[in-house]
């Protein structure tokens, strides 16, 4: 379970470094995976594992289905995999909204964890966002 915040900068390759306690909290390991969905304004992520709980629990029954299927379907084409690397980075530039942005706000919400942008989340919240990292 994660619950805190980090204001975070991107680095010139448009990479964000994730919290070290997300690394403590569950399924989220240095140079495995998290799944991105977009919402809102801002993105939602998780761990696969956590990803395929959330896919069976709003989405039950056979995938032989075919209206589950094209569910099912529906809702992974907006998912992304991204890899994490040993540092505990992600490549983030290619899903930026706007290519200017590099302050983001990470806000944990239990098994997942939120992106925003950070001029996003003070338009939409007011408030600064999380620690420095």
């Amino acid at each position: 379970m994660y619950f805190n915040s980090y204001s975070i900068e991107a680095d010139k390759q448009g990479r964000i470094t994730l919290p070290k306690n997300l690394f403590r909290s569950g399924g989220i390991e240095r140079g495995g995976i998290i799944c991105i969905y977009f919402s809102d304004g801002y993105w939602i992520a998780c761990d696969p594992g956590r990803l395929q709980a959330i896919l069976e629990q709003d989405y039950p029954g056979s995938a032989l289905d075919p209206d589950i299927r094209d569910d099912r379907r529906n809702f992974m084409l907006d998912v992304r995999s991204l890899h994490i690397d040993p540092q505990g980075r992600i490549p983030f530039q290619s899903l930026q909204e706007s290519p200017g942005d590099s302050q983001f706000v990470i806000i944990g919400t239990g098994l997942e964890f939120e992106i925003w942008a950070q001029q996003v989340w003070q338009e939409r919240y007011g408030k600064p966002g999380g620690e420095k990292r």
